[in-house]
């Protein structure tokens, strides 16, 4: 008796599951906490350039001032600032010469019009009545020029120099223009009996202090 072939089985294919998304973090850490971390991360590193942008904003309008940063310019200074205008006395702790000046600078020639060539020394501005500078002769808008034959100059600290230097009692040869006339003028440094650092800042000794 003939025999019918078995229909052979049709053989399934075994679907391997895709793999699963790939672990990134802390190995074992749940994917909400790694993504938790990453964005206070980003929170952060956006509010420090935040926080700098406000800065720079603030210096370059000027609502904050840094030293040395020139306001119009925006640039480092690394000019020095020019003499000061201020009346400038010539005591020194006792010593006294009973005298007051202005810097002299070409910008103070031109604006007081003054009629010399000098663009360095001292401007008589005030004389203390019966002081070492009236005792000497000096006046007002005299130009000293030179002390003991140096030339002042713009070393406008050259004065307070002479003084500390200069015994109560000894003289200093003043070199004067006056009137477009040079000549000379001695002044004999005087003792105040109230020191400079007793007294308001950038004032004269007293006619009545000053010891004779």
């Amino acid at each position: 008796m003939e025999q019918r072939p078995q229909p052979q089985r049709a053989m399934k294919a075994k679907l391997q599951p895709m793999p699963g998304p790939i672990p990134t973090g802390r190995p074992g850490a749940p994917a909400s906490t790694t993504a938790k971390k990453r964005t206070g991360i980003v929170a952060l590193a956006a509010a420090v350039l935040f926080v700098g942008a406000v800065g720079v904003g603030a210096v370059t309008t000027g609502l904050i001032q840094v030293p040395g940063l020139n306001s119009d310019t925006k640039t480092m200074s690394t000019t020095s600032s020019t003499p000061s205008d201020a009346a400038q006395i010539s005591d020194d702790g006792s010593k006294t010469a009973g005298i007051s000046w202005f810097n002299l600078t070409p910008q103070l020639v031109k604006s007081r019009g003054l009629d010399t060539k000098q663009t360095g020394g001292y401007l008589v501005r005030a004389i203390m009545p019966r002081g070492p500078a009236e005792d000497a002769g000096l006046q007002v808008n005299d130009i000293i020029v030179a002390i003991d034959g140096v030339v002042i100059g713009d070393n406008f600290s050259f004065w307070n120099t002479k003084v500390r230097l200069t015994p109560i009692g000894e003289k200093m040869r003043l070199t004067i223009e006056r009137s477009g006339a040079i000549q000379e003028v001695p002044l004999q440094v005087g003792r105040c009996s109230i020191p400079s650092a007793q007294r308001p800042p950038n004032t004269m000794c007293p006619t009545e202090s000053i010891v004779k």
